[in-house]
């Protein structure tokens, strides 16, 4: 098999098509993935990847999984149409996304994936998610970034992460990162980069090559 970086589009419901994707590559023993980087359901895949889930395991997974299950509500929200309204008002989204973080880490946790320590290789995380600073308006690519608020990146947890980048805003309350007495709130990661397929580019030739996941609309 070739050595290959991936990164994975964001998009929803694209996700299932990626799984087809992936299992597709994974049938003819294509690619043994080095480093993987994605943004909203294409962080959810990374994680998965980078923890040592393969195609398959995230195919079962699509099947079994129940994502109402992921969309946690308050006393007030559970009052049909008013409730997410407060919730919205109140919060800045409907959900809070504790329940997702919550899911999101048992899965992980199978892998004894925690922290970004447990992905760590050569001093370098194998995984890149991407998330929003809409308070600084920036572009985060975690772990490495969670250094400029003051936090190690390597006790950060990775279910935290992705939970940043698939904060779909007015839908799923803002990440709040406080970092020399300010605050910022971080979401999906989409709002600034969708496909972050350079996150792995270097100056020189690369050591193996990077297979962007991307899906478009047929001409």
């Amino acid at each position: 098999m070739m050595k290959a970086d991936a990164v994975f589009e964001g998009g929803g419901i694209k996700g299932i098509g990626i799984v087809g994707a992936l299992s597709y590559c994974e049938s003819c023993s294509c690619f043994e993935w080095q480093r993987v980087a994605g943004t909203s359901v294409g962080a959810i895949i990374a994680a998965l990847i980078a923890a040592g889930y393969t195609a398959k395991d995230l195919k079962r997974l699509t099947i079994n999984t129940k994502y109402s299950d992921f969309l946690d509500k308050d006393s007030i929200q559970k009052v049909p149409v008013i409730g997410k309204a407060l919730g919205f008002l109140k919060e800045k989204g409907m959900y809070s996304g504790d329940k997702f973080e919550e899911g999101m880490g048992k899965v992980l946790a199978e892998k004894g994936v925690y922290k970004f320590k447990d992905l760590m290789e050569n001093g370098e995380s194998r995984l890149k998610i991407v998330a929003a600073d809409i308070t600084q308006k920036r572009m985060l690519i975690l772990p490495d970034d969670l250094r400029d608020y003051g936090i190690d990146p390597n006790e950060f947890s990775v279910a935290l992460a992705v939970r940043m980048s698939i904060s779909i805003p007015f839908y799923f309350k803002p990440v709040e990162l406080t970092a020399n007495g300010s605050t910022s709130y971080i979401v999906d990661g989409g709002v600034c980069c969708n496909f972050p397929i350079t996150i792995f580019d270097v100056p020189d030739t690369p050591r193996w090559p990077t297979i962007g996941f991307k899906f478009q609309n047929p001409d």
